[in-house]
């Protein structure tokens, strides 16, 4: 048999890779039971070949830029940029090892650098990104308007928290155009929480679908009372109300109603089907292709895969963007907290949220460009 050289998909090479943590301040506090959010917290990554094309990626977390300095980087350097499959393998394993759960902060951390090739290899052949991942299956990426719980810090009374937040439904609505709206329970007692989401629904009309999420806040009989009422007003999909995927299970079969969790380990969720809902951290799987690979076995499950936000800058939600027209099994509205930042870190303007959804530019790779002054500003050590 002839021995068959294999190529290098390009002979150009990685010459740096950069890391640089930020902390972007909110223009609102998110407060729900398990924290309290004033500051997006990322890691921006640029990675400069040898032709001088530089491709950014982002992630969450600052914790992910000594882990890209330090581990990732080094390995990565003079291989051949467009190799995105093999740069992958040579710093990750194809899954992460049960006994090792750290390296779930690895796949996090090598997001960022995924993003920056597939950034670089669209400026490169002058592609926009959704367009490398096969096109567009649909017109733009459908976002759902987010809002974290009233914060006990404002001082609401129990009974104008209702309105409180319907007000802010409202407002949500009216600024993005969004036909979806989610918003935080579980911090206060379940009778404020039904109130409140009865008040959203009548608020909104029956031209906006409503979700809620509970972050698994809620003892298992407090949630059988509020999924009754859940469902008798139309809520359109609760978000983890208890600790147990068994229970949330249980609780989707007996009310018949959407349940989401953030599990992605699809073999875990086999056991129970009436968890109809994945909802995946855009970084968590460690690349584009595997959002996409995740996303049509949550399909095949009869579930649905959206994305979650956590304060996305710029650079991550044009990526949200080009992989919301691009996957085809990934047709529900995607979680979006753009809006709650100070500033994107990006000079363009056309990934805001308005009319409902975004349609990725056909500018060459995300079709974003890192505000360096910004980024400079926002910079922490």
């Amino acid at each position: 048999m002839q021995n068959l050289k294999i190529q290098p998909v390009s002979e150009t090479k990685i010459e740096s890779i950069s890391a640089i943590a930020v902390e972007v301040p909110l223009t609102y506090t998110g407060h729900y039971k398990r924290a309290r959010k004033t500051h997006a917290c990322r890691t921006i990554v640029q990675v400069t070949s040898s032709d001088g094309i530089v491709g950014v990626g982002e992630t969450r977390g600052t914790d992910a830029a000594p882990i890209i300095r330090d581990r990732l980087a080094p390995e990565l350097i003079d291989a051949p940029v467009d190799d995105l499959a093999q740069l992958r393998a040579t710093v990750l394993p194809n899954v992460a090892d049960h006994g090792w759960p750290e390296q779930l902060i690895d796949f996090k951390a090598y997001a960022a650098i995924d993003m920056a090739l597939w950034d670089s290899l669209g400026k490169r052949t002058g592609l926009p990104v959704y367009k490398l991942l096969g096109g567009s299956v649909r017109a733009e990426t459908e976002f759902a308007a987010y809002e974290y719980v009233v914060d006990p810090e404002e001082g609401v009374s129990h009974a104008d928290i209702p309105k409180a937040m319907a007000d802010r439904a409202e407002a949500q609505i009216e600024s993005t155009g969004a036909r979806f709206f989610e918003f935080k329970i579980g911090v206060y007692p379940v009778d404020v929480d039904i109130a409140t989401f009865q008040e959203v629904v009548h608020r909104l009309g029956k031209g906006v679908k409503v979700g809620i999420d509970a972050n698994m806040s809620l003892e298992y009989h407090d949630a059988r009372r509020l999924m009754s009422a859940a469902r008798e007003c139309g809520i359109a999909n609760v978000e983890e109300p208890v600790e147990s995927l068994g229970e949330m299970d249980r609780l989707g079969r007996e009310f018949a109603m959407p349940i989401s969790s953030h599990c992605i380990q699809l073999d875990s969720l086999r056991a129970f089907p009436a968890i109809t809902g994945v909802v995946c951290e855009p970084h968590n799987p460690g690349g584009m292709a595997q959002v996409r690979a995740l996303s049509e076995q949550a399909y095949g499950q009869n579930r649905k895969l959206w994305f979650r936000a956590c304060f996305e800058l710029g650079i991550s939600w044009s990526a949200m963007c080009h992989m919301g027209v691009a996957f085809a099994a990934m047709d529900r509205p995607t979680q979006a907290l753009f809006n709650w930042i100070e500033d994107d870190l990006i000079e363009e303007d056309d990934f805001a949220m308005l009319g409902g959804g975004v349609r990725p530019p056909d500018r060459p790779g995300l079709g974003v460009t890192l505000d360096q002054a910004a980024l400079k500003r926002y910079t922490i050590k």
